[in-house]
């Protein structure tokens, strides 16, 4: 196993993670042994998935590694393919300003199913569609701290 700090070629292991990956290869479905995805395969692929039951946890790698990552918090925090990823909740509810970036709709709106509670709007935009959550302070309100753009065709 390699230190990615390390000079020169090195063999990484990155065994840990892999249920998620094999859990898609069983689906034995070519889409699902192509090594390139265009934005359509993506969102065929989510189409294709079982549904997945989300647990609401972080990742635990972004839980070990949150203050090395964001040193100083409230921060800005970019999510891309962000899915319906629970690691945009958790960095939403620890005062981050958080900008999720989605090529398909379908996962952006159940990660609004799943968290009913964070009252937000959907706007057009010329290339697709934004979904914004809104913090109150007083009667001004505060700038989105949870965004989410589907990047539409």
């Amino acid at each position: 196993m390699a230190d990615h700090q390390d000079a020169g070629h090195v063999q990484c292991d990155h065994s840990k993670g892999r249920e998620k990956v094999t859990e898609l290869q069983d689906l034995e479905d070519s889409l699902m042994q192509k090594e390139e995805f265009s934005l359509d395969d993506w969102i065929q692929i989510y189409e294709k998935l079982p549904h997945i039951k989300n647990t609401g946890q972080p990742s635990d790698a972004l839980v070990t590694y949150i203050n090395e990552l964001l040193p100083s918090e409230p921060a800005r925090v970019l999510v891309p393919l962000c899915g319906k990823s629970p690691d945009m909740r958790w960095l939403y509810d620890r005062g981050n300003t958080v900008v999720g970036v989605e090529g398909a709709e379908k996962p952006v709106k159940e990660f609004f199913e799943l968290h009913t509670d964070l009252r937000h709007t959907v706007e057009d935009v010329p290339f697709g569609k934004v979904y914004k959550v809104y913090v109150f302070i007083f009667v001004a309100p505060k700038s989105a701290s949870l965004q989410v753009w589907c990047l539409l065709d």
